[in-house]
């Protein structure tokens, strides 16, 4: 720490010459209590060098590596531009993870055009025979369009995301068509052979291909169970993926990126094209499509939100219900970012619509309620609710975000802190996020004079426990 700053605010524990070093932090955040162990990151020589080597270093929070090995691998793989595709998207999820936005810019911009020529299989037809269409992962156009937000394009983001939809649903009625058509030619074929038979007077033979015809259905659920169990964990992913937070004073759609975001390139589902000849693979790619057209719609629904457009907002969440009409998770985000701009009828509707769901005094009912009365600004009910809450659960993330917000409402800043802190202190990994770092970061600038002290210590905790993948930027908000 720079000295002018510490002779300017001094802790009242620790001499003005001793800077804030990372045990020092320790020391101080964790006062007379024994500190969790920090993590041991892997490095890329203590995984294989492969896609699971990738992930191995995604599940131990590795970031920094996993970006380090996805480069490595996409140079070892540039004669396979399929691979070299996976291998940049990881790379850029990775730099995302650890907020490294000059390297996105500058990767995005070498990869280039999307839609270029060398991207498409018939560029190969030596290494792609008999293949047609792009190559690009879907996540790669997702990730793609979103970056424009970050260099200030919002407005092209939402455009892109508008095409990505319109293309989920153009290839949904694709397939819906050729299901159609492929269960009449069935229906045809069926009918003509069951003709056939009634001219066979052998019964032992129509016994037998009777026999081998449920043989080979049987074969064919199977295997259709088996695809939809992968399609389904690729949905439950997805929906666990996305979770409403509270930044500021705006709701936000956030797509987390994790080890499951990193398995899902190599999984192959994350492809742009479909080709399929069965009903059984057209109904795995209907399925996987609908499910991009919904990460679509919170996408535009989140850069709505941002935008402050809040009849696009209102439309998107309609469609988004339309699609979940009996998830109380979902139904409770759509009803509280209605909450938010100002719509009391549709979240009272939807709020409604939970507790028939679920119950009067189930939890999301109860977190409901707690919201109606912050924004009416009744916080001393909504005080009582969140206590409740918290007294059952005191690691629910988003109950102790908001508990410590009301109590900042009802003066009791102290109190704030102290729920806080005790919240990173019980596990620094799991509980420290940027939301509660930069509210803590503002709960010390209300309550201390040596606040900037303070933020120093708490940006050394979130380094010693989130060394790659944290916005240490938060912090620098709160030193100027």
């Amino acid at each position: 720490m720079n000295k002018r700053l510490t002779k300017r605010y001094p802790s009242p524990n620790i001499p003005e010459t001793i800077q804030v070093s990372p045990q020092i932090a320790i020391q101080e955040f964790f006062e007379n209590q024994t500190p969790i162990k920090p993590p041991k990151l892997l490095d890329i020589n203590d995984v294989s060098p492969d896609p699971e080597g990738i992930i191995e270093l995604a599940e131990n929070g590795s970031w920094e590596k996993v970006a380090k090995l996805s480069r490595i691998l996409s140079l070892k793989n540039k004669d396979s531009p399929v691979n070299f595709l996976k291998y940049k998207l990881c790379q850029l999820q990775a730099l995302k993870k650890s907020n490294n936005k000059q390297k996105i810019n500058a990767i995005l911009e070498k990869i280039g055009n999307l839609d270029r020529p060398k991207y498409r299989y018939e560029y190969y037809p030596k290494t792609y025979p008999n293949k047609k269409g792009s190559m690009v992962p879907f996540s790669l156009r997702v990730f793609s369009s979103e970056n424009y937000h970050s260099i200030g394009k919002t407005q092209e983001t939402i455009s892109q995301l508008y095409l990505l939809h319109s293309k989920c649903v153009r290839e949904i009625e694709l397939c819906r068509t050729f299901i159609k058509n492929f269960s009449k030619k069935n229906k045809k074929e069926e009918e003509q052979e069951e003709e056939e038979e009634d001219h066979e007077n052998e019964n032992e033979n129509e016994t037998q291909k009777q026999k081998e015809k449920e043989k080979q259905t049987q074969k064919e659920k199977e295997k259709m169970g088996e695809t939809l169990d992968i399609i389904n964990s690729y949905e439950k992913q997805f929906s666990e993926n996305y979770s409403p937070i509270v930044k500021s004073s705006q709701y936000h759609f956030q797509k987390k990126i994790n080890s499951k975001t990193i398995r899902l390139i190599f999984d192959g589902y994350d492809i742009d094209i479909f080709e399929f000849e069965t009903i059984e693979e057209a109904a795995k790619m209907e399925k996987i499509l609908k499910i991009r057209g919904q990460w679509m719609l919170f996408s535009l629904t989140n850069y709505h939100l941002i935008e402050g457009n809040v009849e696009l907002v209102s439309r998107h969440l309609t469609e988004i219900y339309e699609q979940f009409p009996k998830d109380p998770v979902i139904i409770s985000m759509i009803g509280r970012v209605h909450l938010r701009i100002g719509d009391l009828v549709t979240s009272n509707k939807m709020f409604r619509k939970v507790e028939e769901l679920t119950s009067k005094n189930s939890f999301y009912s109860k977190l409901n309620s707690a919201y109606s009365k912050i924004h009416e600004h009744e916080y001393k009910g909504a005080f009582s609710i969140f206590k409740e809450l918290y007294e059952k659960d005191p690691n629910d993330h988003l109950i102790i975000n908001n508990y410590s917000i009301i109590l900042l409402y009802q003066a009791n800043v102290e109190k704030a802190i102290q729920i806080l802190e005790d919240f990173i202190r019980r596990n620094p990994r799991k509980n420290l996020s940027n939301v509660i770092a930069r509210n803590l970061c503002i709960f010390y600038r209300l309550s201390f004079k040596n606040f900037q002290y303070k933020i120093l210590v708490l940006e050394n905790i979130s380094k010693i426990y989130h060394p790659s993948n944290f916005d240490y930027t938060i912090f620098n908000e709160f030193l100027k």
